[in-house]
This record gives structure tokens, C-alpha cells and sequence, in this order.
């Protein structure tokens, strides 16, 4: 009788089908098995392309021979270069295992002058000779491209618009003061019409700064000075055309100078656009021409979110929630703001219009938010699917009092992510005993509000820091009082109550799969530690749990209790330590 592993290869085919659903370090790892797998998932491998990681000669052949299959392709200067070289001497050695598109565009007069291009650091030219190998190519990444100079400016224009097949396209790139602001529509006038995302990511720079590809071949070429009278792309001056394809829409600059024409023309021309980054714009009529263009160009808007903030300044909302009142109501889904800063009137009324629609909120690197501004979005948001409130500072006011938060039922029980930072420290207590009373108290009724929503998935939740801000040592001096560890215990079944825990009213979570923030047990007192009870409770409830964060990073090396070795077992693959983002 045949092994299992002969066996499995009489089924080749069966083995692509596998591939896919791996992550690029598991198909990798799968590949090293056999000669025989390599061979077979070796073109599924160049499906999507980090170009910078193929930095020998041999990795970028063999990047090459398979091309054909590449679907996505993320590429910055330095590494397009490096692809471009191998890709030219296969083209010039006629090697018959690279496949490619023959023949050139019109707007390059010759093969000559597009290996002078090449040769000359010029990264369109670059970036064209190494597409021609990957014509099912449908997403493109462009990451640190410098644009200091017309012909640059208008060859990748070209290069872009040649790309039949693209839907994705990421362009982070670096300027002069006087290309700057003619980017944006340049590029926007050259996207093919099956684009349905562009981020846009516009950077200004001193040009002699910027790039160390320097343009002296081109210069020296006569043919290839022509070429600039043969690259007709419509520019500024031009009326921008629209992509009725396009649904997905980000634009992030560092600029003093208003883009706001430009963003608000580039806008007007996306009649289906359902997601949009609220970009940074001038000044109150600015606004209000965004305002306008809402109402009556972008029927279709759905998401939203806030990235682009100018020098650095907290976001008091005003730009998102501009579109927001324009939008009609109940048809937001998604919002997300970087670095708000809660100023009247407060988020939760400038939402309500949609609290009907609204699946997913999320307020990233955050401060000064009123603990009823966060619950009544858990009060009043019955579609709310994803709640996150967070803060790389925890002592800038934030939080979430846990008297507040149970208060009233929740009508969000659809909640598949929490993400908040939980005040357990009841208010006007003064008496050690009532203290902790109290902070059990409302932690069960916290519980059983969480315990009800069997569709949560992640649960992620910190404690503030203490008075004086000492966050970072609160492991080993504030305790359980200042905690959530009881949440991963039973506690005792007797009356002496010597061991408190509202584990039990969690069981409903069946879906549960990640568990992060304050329950790290290293420092815990021994009332808290997790017992075997309460290990074997956690795999029979929660069963497809893959994270619960008990130590933090730097307790990797840490001795095991015998109930966490269990939980390692019984849940193959768990993760128990804290990422460093903490």
C-alpha cells in the first residue's frame, strides 16, 4: 500500500487548491517540503509580488519566467531597478522561458531609447519593461516614487494608463515644490476605467534631495528628448475625466498649499464612489463646496474615514462630520478618525442621523472624549458591528466609566469587535470593602452584558492609568482592583468569596477568537492566577480562540502554570503573549 505522502502527489492538482488559502510565509514553508511542491506552487508563489524582498539575480529570473501569473505587484524605486535589469538582459538574450507583450507603445520611439530610459534610472521606463511580463496584472503599489521633473511626471502618466487590467492603485510619491500640485489630475486623467481603487500618498521634497536616480542618459539622448512632445496626458488645465468604475477613493498630502480644486474636481468625477478618505481642505467655503459636492455627486458613500491630518494637529471632526450631515441618513456604515478630539457638539450627536446604518466605528489615537460620548454609541446603534476607541497615551482621558456602561442594556448585540478603555474604579467610595464591592458589582453586570453577544469575535480591553500617569509600571503596583482579571475566573462556589470571578457569565461568547488588554496574571495575586477549572471552562466555551493575551512580550520566557500548558494543548496554535503594540 502507497504512503501518504505518495498518495497525495497522485492528486497534483489538489495542491493549488490548498496553496491559495495560504499566507505568503505558509506557502513558502509549503513549498520547501519537496522538489516536486516547489515546482508545482512556485507560479502561485509569484502571484502577488513584494518586489523589494527578490534581491539576487536568481530570485528576480526566476520572478520573471513566472510574471505571467502576478496579480498584484508592490514595487518601490530601488527595487523596480533591480527587476528592470534582469528583465532587459533576458529581453536581450532572447531567453525563450520569459513570456512578454511585444512591441512598445507609440510614445517611446524605439527599444533603444526604452533600454536608454532604463539604463538611465528613469523609473516609468523601469516600471513599463517589467509590467510587459505581467499583463493579468489587476493591483499596483508604487511606494517612494520621486517626480521632480516633467517627463517623469508624464511618462509614468503613460505607463499607468496602459495598464488594461488594473482595479488597485497605491502611488506614494515625492515632489518639487513645482510639480506638486499637478499630480494629482495628471494621474488621476491617466487611471484606466476598470480602476476601482486609488490612494494617493503626495509628499513634497527639495528635488536634489528626493531621489538619487538622476536623469543624465536622457538628457544626452536626442531621440529621447522628443519624447516629451509625444506624452499628451490631460493635465491641470484640463477638464478631469470621470471613472464611473472607481468606489474606493484616498488622498493624503503634506503640503501648506490648498489642493482643495483639485481634490473637489478629482471628486466630482467618481459618481459611484462608496468609500472616501475625508481630505484636508482650505477653508470654511472649501467646506462647504465639499459639502455641496456630497449631496449631489456621491449618492453612493458608505465609508468614511480621516487619515490625512495637516501638521500633525488633533481633529476636532469638523471636515468628517461636514459630510457626514450630507450624506442622507441612515446610509453611513463605516467611520474612522485618526487622532479626534472631542469638541461640542460630540460625536454621538453628529452620528445620529445614521445610527440606524452604522456597522463599524472606530477612533484611532484619540483623547479627550466623554465617557457618555462612547456608551451611547453602545446605547443607541443597534447596526454596530465594530466599536474601537483607543489611545497610544493612556493618560489623555479616554476611558470608559464602567458605572456608565451599564447603566442601560445595550442595543448593539450584533458586535463582532470591542475595542475600549474601561474605568473599573467606582466613583464616591471611600471604604476598602465597599470599593471592591462595587467594582464586582458592575464588572457582572458588564459581563452579562458582553456574555449576551454571541457574535463577538475580538474583545480588547485596558484599564486607565493610575493618577499620576505611571501606566507602564501598573503591573506590579496597582492590583487587582485597577484590573480585569476577575473576567477569567469562576471564583468559589462558597461563601467565603476569597476567590471572586464573573468567568461564567461569559459562556454565550462561542465565537470568540481573540482576548487582549489588561489580564496579565504574571504579577496577579494568587486569588487570580488561572486555575484548571477555569482553563477547561475556556476551551469548552470558547473553542475557537487564537489569542488571549495572559503575559505581555517581554514575559516570553516565563514559567507555565500547569492550567496554561493546558490551554496551549487543548487550543493548538493560541497565542498567549501581547504583541509589542502594548
Amino acid at each position: 500500500m502507497k504512503s501518504a505522502t505518495a498518495r497525495f502527489f497522485d492528486l497534483p492538482e489538489l495542491i493549488p487548491l490548498i496553496g491559495i488559502y495560504l499566507e505568503r510565509h505558509n506557502l513558502s514553508a509549503f513549498m520547501k517540503a519537496s522538489h516536486q511542491m516547489h515546482t508545482i506552487l512556485l507560479p502561485l508563489f509569484h502571484r502577488v509580488v513584494p518586489l523589494h524582498t527578490f534581491k539576487t539575480p536568481e530570485t528576480l529570473q526566476a520572478l520573471a519566467r513566472n510574471a505571467m501569473v502576478t496579480s498584484h505587484l508592490m514595487t518601490d524605486q530601488t527595487a523596480c531597478g533591480r527587476y528592470s535589469d534582469v528583465v532587459t538582459k533576458a529581453l536581450q538574450s532572447n531567453d525563450p522561458s520569459i513570456k512578454f507583450k511585444k512591441g512598445i507603445p507609440t510614445y517611446i520611439p524605439s527599444e533603444e531609447a526604452l533600454e536608454a530610459l532604463c539604463q538611465g534610472g528613469e523609473f516609468p521606463a523601469q516600471l513599463y519593461q517589467v509590467l510587459r511580463l505581467s499583463p493579468r496584472l489587476t493591483q499596483l503599489d508604487l511606494m517612494h516614487i520621486s517626480i521632480n521633473n516633467d517627463l517623469t511626471l508624464h511618462l509614468l502618466a503613460r505607463v499607468i494608463s496602459g495598464i488594461d487590467t488594473l482595479e488597485s492603485l497605491l502611488i506614494a510619491t515625492y515632489s518639487n515644490a513645482r510639480l506638486f500640485s499637478q499630480i494629482p489630475s495628471y494621474i488621476f486623467n491617466s487611471c484606466p476605467p476598470s480602476l476601482k481603487s486609488l490612494e494617493f500618498k503626495l509628499y513634497n521634497t527639495i528635488a536634489s534631495r528626493a531621489t538619487r536616480f538622476g536623469t543624465t542618459a536622457t538628457q544626452e539622448s536626442n531621440s529621447i528628448k522628443t519624447l516629451q512632445s509625444s506624452l499628451s496626458i490631460p493635465g491641470p488645465g484640463r477638464q478631469i475625466r470621470s471613472l464611473s468604475n472607481l468606489t474606493q477613493w484616498r488622498f493624503m498630502h503634506d503640503d501648506v498649499d490648498d489642493l482643495s480644486d483639485i481634490i473637489c474636481s478629482i471628486l466630482e468625477s467618481c459618481p459611484n464612489l462608496r468609500s472616501m478618505d475625508v481630505p484636508s481642505l482650505g477653508g470654511p467655503q472649501q467646506i462647504e463646496r465639499l459639502k455641496r459636492l456630497v449631496a449631489n455627486c456621491l449618492p453612493h458613500l458608505q465609508s468614511l474615514s480621516q487619515h490625512d491630518l495637516e501638521h500633525g494637529t488633533m481633529n476636532d471632526g469638523t471636515a468628517m462630520f461636514t459630510v457626514t450631515n450630507a450624506m442622507r441618513p441612515d446610509t453611513l456604515e463605516l467611520v474612522y478618525i485618526l487622532q479626534y478630539s472631542e469638541i461640542y457638539p460630540t460625536i454621538d450627536r453628529e452620528l445620529q442621523r445614521h445610527k440606524r446604518s452604522l456597522k463599524w466605528i472606530e477612533l484611532d489615537d484619540c483623547m479627550g472624549i466623554e465617557s457618555e460620548t462612547i456608551t451611547s454609541l453602545l446605547f443607541q446603534y443597534p447596526a454596530l458591528e465594530v466599536l474601537k476607541v483607543n489611545t497610544f497615551d493612556y493618560t489623555r482621558g479616554v476611558e470608559v466609566d464602567i458605572e456608565q456602561l451599564v447603566e442601560k442594556k445595550w442595543v448593539a448585540t450584533r458586535l463582532r469587535e470591542l475595542q475600549l478603555i474601561v474605568n473599573t474604579e467606582p466613583g464616591e467610595v471611600d471604604e476598602e470593602e465597599e470599593f471592591e464591592s462595587d467594582r464586582r458589582k458592575y464588572l457582572e453586570k458588564f459581563c452579562r452584558q458582553l456574555g449576551a453577544i454571541e457574535s463577538l469575535e475580538v474583545l480588547d480591553l485596558w484599564v486607565p492609568s493610575d493618577e499620576d500617569g505611571a501606566y507602564d509600571d501598573y503591573w506590579d503596583v496597582l492590583g487587582p482592583r485597577f484590573s480585569l482579571l476577575g473576567m477569567l475566573s469562576l471564583g468559589d462556589s462558597g461563601v467565603s468569596g476569597e476567590r471572586w470571578g464573573c468567568l461564567g457569565l461569559l459562556a454565550g461568547l462561542k465565537s470568540l477568537q481573540a482576548v487582549r488588554g489588561s489580564f496579565f496574571i504574571q504579577y496577579a495575586p494568587a486569588s487570580y492566577k488561572i486555575t484548571q477549572e477555569d482553563a477547561e471552562f475556556i476551551v469548552k466555551h470558547w473553542p475557537r480562540l487564537k489569542v488571549l493575551e495572559l503575559y505581555r512580550e517581554s514575559e516570553r520566557y516565563v514559567d507555565l502554570s500547569p492550567p496554561v500548558e493546558y490551554l496551549l494543548r487543548e487550543l493548538p496554535g493560541l497565542c498567549i503573549f501581547a504583541t509589542e503594540r502594548y
